[in-house]
């Protein structure tokens, strides 16, 4: 979650993350996620330059339990 994340597969070539940290934060209400934090910290070295990383991400989820779905004629005929 640090470092940015890899195109394809295998092969090496990333960068390198050192004093990695994290946290992660939950939001319940009524027994239901509503939100979720989470905060990085750490330094990447890539090519030959350092940074410094401290980045927090937070997520709302909303409208929850008013997702309706319709379902076409023809499959509820096949199901019934």
């Amino acid at each position: 979650m640090l470092s940015f994340p890899r195109r394809g597969g295998g092969g090496g070539g990333g960068p390198e993350v050192s004093n990695p940290q994290g946290s992660v934060k939950f939001w319940i209400k009524e027994g239901v996620l509503t939100k979720y934090q989470y905060s990085v910290q750490g330094s990447i070295s890539f090519n030959g330059n350092d940074r410094d990383v401290d980045r927090t991400t937070t997520v709302e989820i909303s409208n929850i339990g008013s997702t309706q779905i319709e379902i076409p004629t023809a499959a509820k005929n096949k199901l019934s």
